[in-house]
């Protein structure tokens, strides 16, 4: 694997969404919205923004957040020049770490089930199905949890 800069942010910032939006605007088909993004952690007394720079481009993220009971694993992704190189796995590995640190015994995560290859990440991190639902889009959306 190439030499990438990890970098983690635990405070929310205009930094850390700016560069959350140029990241997933190389990854996903509807990018977040950033406000969308505030409104979600606006409140968070625990956060946790990670990132993967390849020089000064962010490659890979994962951002998580309080949830009261539970730490919520909410969004990420690898730019796809970048996949293969077990960046997600990092991530995830480092945020669980860092969740169990914070006090959370428990990880809580959505993903959609036409996403085969974040449902078998999250399965091989011991996430265990607890329900499912059929989002406004019509797609079902997998609710995974793991204890810490």
């Amino acid at each position: 694997m190439n030499h990438y800069e990890y970098k983690e942010y635990s405070q929310i910032s205009d930094e850390v969404f700016e560069i959350v939006s140029q990241t997933n605007s190389q990854i996903f088909s509807t990018p977040y919205c950033v406000d969308r993004m505030y409104s979600k952690t606006k409140d968070c007394t625990k956060f946790l923004a990670q990132f993967y720079f390849d020089g000064s481009q962010p490659i890979a993220f994962k951002v998580g957040y309080d949830c009261g009971d539970y730490f919520y694993s909410w969004v990420g992704g690898v730019v796809p020049f970048y996949r293969g190189q077990k960046l997600a796995t990092k991530l995830m590995e480092r945020q669980h770490e860092w969740a169990k640190e914070q006090g959370f015994t428990k990880v809580r995560t959505h993903t959609d089930a036409r996403y085969p290859e974040m449902i078998e990440l999250n399965e091989k991190f011991g996430f265990k199905l607890i329900d499912t639902r059929i989002k406004e889009n019509h797609i079902e959306q997998l609710i995974l949890e793991k204890n810490l």
